[in-house]
């Protein structure tokens, strides 16, 4: 064969490979993956040595769910040219499709090496970064990615790259908008992990400015307004949210929360009722629903709501001192000491558990136990006073009245406002024949009482 035979067979190869690659993402585009992937294949076995035919076909086996399949043709587009941003961030992505993510991390790290402009790796690595609990780094990443890309247009090569959407079209405007919106939202819930409230209800409101319909955006914004105890704020954007999206129960039960701490009852419960419609099986709707049962009085509707939890729940520990807590207001001290400690057994750090289980061994006159129990609930937390204040009570029955007296003061200092606590500690003082220090615990109930 000529020179020139083997450069017209090599056109015609590239022509025929550059085909089946055009005739591949057009496929992909109308969604017939299956139909792409084998115009793909066609192509390498043309050229198996074009990396970004492999990066086609790892994007189709991608977006269909086969995450070894894409990882194999990432990895073989990197061995041809280990160069390519892009490739490293679409297999960090596969990485993390399999759950991978400190591999998706490395990958998502090696494109930002290769290209430290590169606002979509960036972004990506924040998103990794958060599901590792990993805030500050994450909260940086998403910074970096607005910084590079204000609107995060570069997206555009996210796009291109799949052969997907054309600059100049509205489809591509939309996505772009949303990735942009979408940068602020995931910025935000990496502030509202950190605690910095108002850093995340600037970024939910850009996104909310950017992509008024992003319904994710008024959840999260009315979870961080709840969170400042802006309430009516809350529920408005908990409402705007499933307004766009009336089947989320999650967003339910976030509506309910913020009208149960609002006081408003019966909006909480049917709130929570909404969102056991479309999740019968959410275990904190039913909790919710039983803590407003339980507000209300209602305490046998709370108890079966409790019950509910723990059949979908059985280690919420959280649900068994609720559940507790309602047979002690029922009187049912002993079935509320069970739910108490099991509880504990479940999480042993759960103070409250501690102290209200030390108050029924108090009820049941079993002091000793009772002083173990609050001193456990102090160690957990030793700023609760009411604690210190029944620790003391508790003291004062056994005679032991120094050490009631300590911890009456330690009350007070942590609340000197308590008229109880003055009153107790002068009742100490009394008992103790210090009648100057008495008269002046009393007054001082006398005047918080009188204010």
């Amino acid at each position: 064969m000529g020179i020139l035979d083997g450069f017209r067979r090599r056109r015609r190869e590239d022509s025929e490979h550059t085909q089946w690659l055009s005739r591949g993402r057009i496929l992909f585009n109308q969604g017939s993956f299956d139909e792409a992937i084998v115009c793909f294949q066609r192509a390498l076995r043309i050229n198996p040595n074009d990396a970004e035919t492999h990066n086609a076909l790892g994007i189709a086996y991608h977006d269909k769910g086969q995450m070894d399949e894409a990882i194999e043709e990432f990895r073989e587009a990197l061995r041809i040219d280990p160069r390519l941003a892009d490739i490293h961030n679409n297999l960090g992505l596969a990485f993390r499709g399999k759950g991978w993510t400190d591999e998706a991390i490395s990958e998502f790290c090696e494109a930002l090496r290769i290209n430290p402009n590169y606002a979509e790796a960036h972004y990506s690595l924040g998103l990794a970064c958060e599901s590792k609990g990993r805030m500050d780094e994450a909260i940086s990443e998403f910074r970096e990615a607005l910084r590079i890309d204000p609107k995060l247009a570069g997206s555009y090569h996210y796009y291109h790259q799949r052969g997907q959407l054309d600059a100049a079209s509205g489809e591509y405007r939309d996505a772009t908008r949303t990735l942009h919106a979408e940068a602020h939202n995931k910025l935000g819930l990496a502030y509202v992990v950190g605690g910095l409230t108002n850093e995340a209800i600037s970024n939910f409101g850009e996104a909310l400015r950017i992509d008024p319909r992003l319904a994710e955006a008024h959840n999260n914004l009315g979870t961080a307004y709840r969170l400042k105890g802006q309430l009516d704020d809350a529920i408005g954007e908990y409402q705007e949210a499933l307004t766009i999206n009336p089947n989320h129960a999650e967003w339910h039960y976030n509506l309910g929360f913020a009208y149960q701490e609002k006081g408003q009852l019966d909006e909480a419960i049917t709130a929570y009722q909404n969102a056991l419609r479309i999740n019968p099986n959410f275990a904190d709707a039913h909790n919710g629903l039983g803590c407003a049962y339980r507000a209300r009085g209602q305490l046998d509707a709370a108890i079966e709501e409790y019950n509910e939890t723990l059949r979908t729940d059985p280690n919420r520990a959280h649900a068994h001192y609720n559940l507790g807590n309602a047979y002690q207001a029922k009187g049912q001290t002993d079935a509320a000491m069970v739910k108490f400690r099991e509880a504990l057994r479940i999480d042993p750090n759960l103070a409250e558990a501690h102290y209200d289980l030390a108050n029924a061994y108090r009820t049941k006159g079993q002091l000793d136990a009772a002083i173990r129990e609050y001193q456990e609930s102090l160690r957990i937390t030793p700023s609760f006073a009411p604690a210190h204040n029944n620790l003391g009570g508790t003291y004062r029955a056994k005679g032991r009245l120094d050490d009631a007296t300590s911890q009456y003061r330690e009350a007070l200092r942590i609340n000197p406002e308590d008229a109880d606590v003055h009153y107790n500690l002068g009742f100490v003082y009394q008992e103790k024949g210090q009648l100057d220090a008495a008269i002046r615990e009393y007054q001082e109930a006398v005047r918080i009482g009188a204010t």
